[in-house]
């Protein structure tokens, strides 16, 4: 009604000239003169029960600075601030800072704080990455089990996951490397890269027992036989990624990511 009141509703648009293509809006109104602010209490608005009561009984107007834009987050208004680092710090590092600072605020009671922008988009790509992994472990499961007719066998194969990632995030945490969407995707890479490794081991040795051999020198020989194509294919793999990692920074590690 207050709206209404003021400024008025656009209801239609209608043409005026079909060869310039021009319109004009329709725009509905309580009166046809200008609105004064002191006529605003003597507005009536409907109450819930279906009576009239005038705005001034709703409270004491005054005039008082008002923010030109009302931003909204999940239904609650918000005040943001936006910032980014220069070059030489790290955008994860320096957002875990200004949450620790935030931490130590004291907000009053009904107000809250939070990150978003590309810490917020990120977080976003980390989930989805987290989910595909977790996908692509059951669908890998499924396809060793069709294919070695055993769930113990598809097992072993699919131990060497926990054992590649754990390397992982140890070599992570010696060198710094934040834990940043590429490399999420390079460990989802290194999935399919184990398990095609483990594959072929315990191909080799489920071939070695079949043609005789003792259960130990069929584990021996299948890993010792396997170990150069194994060698060969993963240095392929790294000398094959070196150029796209050496050509866009979004696949290397700096300070300044």
């Amino acid at each position: 009604m207050l709206r209404l009141f003021s400024s008025g509703f656009k209801a239609a648009s209608i043409k005026l000239d079909s060869e310039s293509n021009k319109s004009e809006d329709i725009t509905v109104r309580l009166d046809s003169s200008v609105p004064n602010v002191e006529d605003i209490g003597a507005l009536s608005v409907s109450s819930p029960n279906g009576t009239s009561v005038p705005v001034s009984s709703l409270g004491i107007f005054k005039f008082a600075t008002n923010p030109t834009t009302i931003i909204r987050e999940d239904g609650k208004r918000a005040q943001t601030v936006s910032a980014t680092v220069t070059k030489g710090f790290n955008i994860a590092q320096k957002n875990t800072e200004l949450e620790n600072f935030a931490k130590t605020l004291d907000l009053s009671s009904g107000y809250s704080w939070g990150t978003g922008g590309v810490n917020e988009e990120n977080q976003k790509s980390v989930n989805s990455i987290l989910m595909a992994m977790v996908l692509s472990f059951i669908l890998i499961l499924s396809t060793m089990v069709l294919q070695f007719n055993s769930f113990r066998r598809a097992l072993i194969v699919l131990v060497v996951i926990p054992l590649s990632i754990s390397g992982v995030f140890i070599i992570f945490g010696i060198t710094q490397t934040p834990l940043s969407f590429p490399a999420l995707i390079g460990i989802l890479a290194l999935f399919g890269i184990v398990v095609k490794n483990s594959i072929l081991v315990v191909d080799k040795i489920l071939i070695n027992n079949k043609s005789g051999l003792d259960f130990k020198d069929s584990i021996i020989d299948g890993v010792a036989s396997r170990l150069e194509p194994i060698v060969l294919t993963s240095l392929a793999t790294i000398f094959g990624l070196l150029p796209i990692m050496l050509s866009s920074a979004l696949w290397t590690r700096s300070k300044g990511n």
